[in-house]
């Protein structure tokens, strides 16, 4: 009798521990669109602060979603390049309708800074104007 409740107390656990990981790896992802951005800033303002403070600009934006405005400087097939520095994928990857030398603002989920190229990179990103 004692061998029975421990081992359905060991598959309750074991049960227990399976559903909460699986809930925990298979969120519901983020809707971009839907969501009000924490930041809005100037793409020059952004890059200057990822490149005198990465640290503190890391934990200020990384993951956030922000509102960035600037200068398209390149159109390329997957995103758009914002004041040279800041590169923006979109999450139906059209970029029809951009032109470059426009200024243009977009919204999107900021996933870090690359040191080498000295980029911002934001994806899952929207057009605003």
């Amino acid at each position: 009798m004692k061998f029975v409740k421990r081992t359905l107390l060991i598959l309750i656990i074991l049960g227990s521990l399976m559903f909460i990981t699986y809930n925990y790896l298979y969120q519901n992802h983020r809707n971009i669109g839907t969501e009000k951005p924490v930041f809005t800033v100037e793409a020059t303002n952004l890059i200057t602060q990822f490149k005198t403070e990465n640290n503190v600009a890391s934990k200020k934006y990384l993951n956030t979603v922000i509102e960035v405005t600037g200068v398209v400087t390149e159109i390329e097939t997957d995103g758009i390049v914002i004041a040279d520095n800041v590169y923006v994928q979109f999450t139906d990857k059209n970029v029809k309708g951009i032109v470059e030398n426009h200024k243009i603002t977009i919204k999107g989920r900021c996933i870090g800074f690359d040191e080498l190229l000295e980029t911002v990179k934001i994806d899952q990103s929207i057009l605003i104007n």
